[in-house]
């Protein structure tokens, strides 16, 4: 009996290679993959459904209870505030934009008044904001301590131990710092002194510790010839002037308030160390002699990783005997770069 093969027949027979990953169908590597993943992408949405629900029923609940209650209004007239001593209260709301009631939930979560503040007010170093219903908002902010004054800055800017530039109403009695170009740059509100010029700084925060300090008060520290490298000229309020110098003071870091913190008794430890050894050469023991060594070896250790110069440090101490001594008597000219040797002329 003949077979009858049918046009259906043969078009069948001819998409039979489709079946195997040919045009119109899906590839069987491809067909295989999805076969195994098909088990966990519906664990996986089972996972986004079961987070996901219970976080969107959160916010809805947090926005319709927190933020829109008015019971967790916050009047700026109840606000508190601590750590402002340069900028009055009323500044300080308005740096924050806090001139009206606002959801005390909303304001402490918000990073962006922290960002503007920074922006806008360089003057404030930090901020940090609490609220508790019963409490209200508590807001901490800590300023920036104006160190010297920028010579021939207009409007008068002021720098911290950091070297930030920031404007406070009253400049007048802080030491002027000063011998470099004053580019526009460094005059603005939030700028930062580059590296080279921190020497100046740091000089005036190490004299700050009582065992560091000078007999008459800085007025005014210049670069020697627009160089750190040169060293510095200091004034005092006696009129007395300093050449004074140390190692690498070219690359003095930014002073952080772990080294502010750690000077005084690093200063006090030095003098400790000074007087031992003086013990020591006068009694001539060789032994004695070691050990103040390894001591002070150790002291220059730890002053170096806390930031500190252990020179500069060695510097303000011989100045301070020196003027203090009969040697400085009629002087008005004190050369300190060379150390354990300060030079003196009228």
């Amino acid at each position: 009996m003949a077979v009858i093969r049918t046009v259906s027949s043969e078009k069948r027979k001819k998409k039979r290679p489709a079946a195997r990953g040919g045009d119109g169908e899906c590839p069987a590597p491809l067909r295989r993959l999805l076969t195994f993943l098909r088990p966990w992408l519906g664990a996986a949405v089972v996972l986004a459904l079961v987070i996901g629900i219970p976080w969107a029923l959160f916010g809805t609940f947090r926005h319709f209870y927190y933020d829109t209650n008015p019971e967790f209004l916050v009047d700026p007239a109840d606000i508190s505030i601590y750590g402002n001593t340069m900028l009055s209260r009323d500044v300080v709301l308005q740096a924050f934009g806090l001139t009206k009631p606002v959801n005390g939930f909303g304001l402490t979560g918000s990073d962006d008044i922290i960002r503007r503040l920074s922006e806008d007010m360089p003057l404030l170093k930090r901020a940090h904001m609490t609220f508790e219903p019963k409490r209200g908002v508590e807001l901490w902010v800590e300023e920036r301590v104006p160190l010297a004054r920028l010579a021939g800055s207009r409007p008068p800017m002021v720098v911290d131990e950091e070297g930030a530039v920031f404007f406070v109403p009253r400049s007048g009695g802080y030491p002027e710092i000063g011998g470099f170009d004053l580019t526009s740059d460094l005059t603005e509100p939030g700028a930062v002194l580059p590296a080279n010029l921190r020497c100046m700084l740091s000089l005036l925060s190490a004299e700050q510790a009582e065992a560091n300090r000078l007999p008459s008060r800085i007025v005014r520290v210049m670069l020697v010839g627009n160089d750190p490298e040169d060293g510095l000229t200091v004034l005092l309020a006696d009129g007395c002037r300093i050449l004074i110098a140390w190692p690498d003071m070219e690359r003095s870091r930014a002073v952080t308030p772990e080294a502010l913190e750690a000077l005084p008794g690093l200063s006090r430890e030095l003098t400790v160390l000074q007087q031992a050894r003086g013990s020591a050469r006068h009694t001539q023991s060789d032994a004695d002699d070691r050990m103040v060594a390894d001591r002070v070896r150790d002291w220059e250790r730890r002053t170096a990783e806390a930031g500190w110069s252990p020179e500069l440090i060695r510097r303000l101490q011989e100045l301070r005997t020196v003027l203090q001594g009969a040697y400085a008597e009629g002087k008005r000219y004190f050369n300190a770069t060379v150390p354990g040797r300060i030079g003196a002329s009228e």
